[in-house]
Formats: C-alpha cells, sequence, structure tokens
C-alpha cells in the first residue's frame, strides 16, 4: 500500500494508554491533490520547496520529528514563530537535532537509553530523500519490535 500521508504530525497519531496500539488518523491530507500544511514543524523539507516533491520518504521526515517530540518533550525548530523560519532551516539542511541550542534538551537526546531513538531519528533526518528508510525498515528497529 503506497499511501503518501502529507500531514502526519502528533495531531493525527493515536496511542492507547497502553502504548501497545499506534494508529493514523484523519486520513483526508492523503487525498487532496493540494499539500496544504498547517505546521512546517512536522514537514520535511522537499515538500515545504517550491518544487513540493511528495513522496512516502516525507512521512518518514515526519515520523522522526514526532519521535523528536516523544523524546525531548518539544516541538521541532522550537521557538520558530513561523512557517517561513522553519523552510528557510530546511532549505539550508538544518535538521531539527542541528538546531537545538539547549544544553538540558541536548543531554537528554544523546543519553543513553535515548540513543536508538536517536539513531531513528538521524536516519529519519537525511535530506536525500532516497536515503531515508522505509517504513518496513523502521519497524524492524530493535524499539518497535
Amino acid at each position: 500500500l503506497n499511501i503518501i500521508y502529507k500531514n502526519l504530525n502528533p495531531k493525527n497519531v493515536y496511542v492507547s494508554k497502553d502504548l501497545k496500539i499506534i494508529k493514523l488518523v484523519n486520513y483526508v491530507s492523503c487525498f487532496c491533490n493540494e499539500y496544504n500544511c498547517e505546521d512546517y514543524s512536522y514537514a520535511s523539507h522537499e515538500v515545504v520547496s517550491p518544487n513540493k516533491n511528495e513522496t512516502l520518504y516525507a512521512d518518514i521526515w515526519s515520523i522522526g520529528c514526532i519521535l523528536f517530540l516523544l523524546v525531548t518533550g518539544i516541538k521541532p525548530y522550537n521557538g520558530l514563530n513561523d512557517n517561513y523560519d522553519i523552510e528557510l532551516q530546511l532549505s539550508t539542511t538544518v535538521s531539527p537535532i542541528d538546531y537545538l541550542e539547549d544544553d538540558d534538551i541536548l543531554d537528554i537526546i544523546y543519553a543513553k537509553k535515548n540513543r536508538p531513538f536517536l539513531s531513528i531519528m538521524n536516519k529519519c533526518f537525511r535530506f536525500r530523500e532516497e536515503t531515508r528508510p522505509k517504513t518496513s525498515d523502521l519497524l524492524d528497529e530493535s524499539i518497535f519490535l
């Protein structure tokens, strides 16, 4: 099944209380011809660029952004107030991890217990989209088994 979600963000992810079930909700954006992103914090650079290249790999970037939020407790590109500023960071190949400046958050992200998450995020944040993992590759990661 090759569905490009296009608007993958925490608002569109349901997690059960016991953390055993994760579901995507609100598939409306999958069927729209025009990508209308509310918040660039979870969008890849190829989606927000003028050429708008929407592929499955754009959703992989968004998965990395959601993991980033879960690990750090802050939104990717935290502190940037509008989509233009985030687009500028993306166009200069600055990933959410590269953008971090707060030492406390950096300590959290590089903590030993979070290294498996950091490894996955780094794979998701590759700027050459064809080098990002496939969904099946992510599901083979030990944290998802």
